[in-house]
């Protein structure tokens, strides 16, 4: 019974830093896929490294799109992307408030 009280505290401690970062950030994105879905893309010769690599491009691209170039910052070891202004930097979660930010996001629209 008490792991349901931790959980329960978890999320509704999860659920107000999400609403405070959401409500201070110029915009959310995310992009989430299914596991049967990366079963057929790597069917077909992809690899994890290049699935990611083709989303953080069509984000950027995005982005691009709505406003002058930002520079993107990537938790985790570097991938070859087409994208410029790409930042990849390891446990950056830790270093850069911006990615704990988008870390909290990410938990929350897992977890719920």
């Amino acid at each position: 019974m008490q792991g349901c009280v931790f959980s329960s505290q978890y999320f509704v401690m999860l659920q107000k830093v999400f609403e405070k970062v959401t409500k201070n950030a110029l915009g959310i994105m995310t992009f989430s896929l299914n596991a049967q879905f990366i079963d057929r893309l790597r069917k077909k010769g992809l690899n994890l490294n290049e699935i990611e690599a083709k989303i953080i491009d069509k984000m950027i691209e995005t982005i691009n799109d709505l406003q002058e170039k930002p520079k993107t910052i990537i938790d985790g070891n570097p991938i070859l992307v087409k994208s410029k202004n790409v930042v990849f930097l390891p446990k950056a979660d830790d270093l850069e408030p911006v990615v704990s930010g988008a870390s909290i996001v990410a938990k929350f629209l897992r977890d719920t």
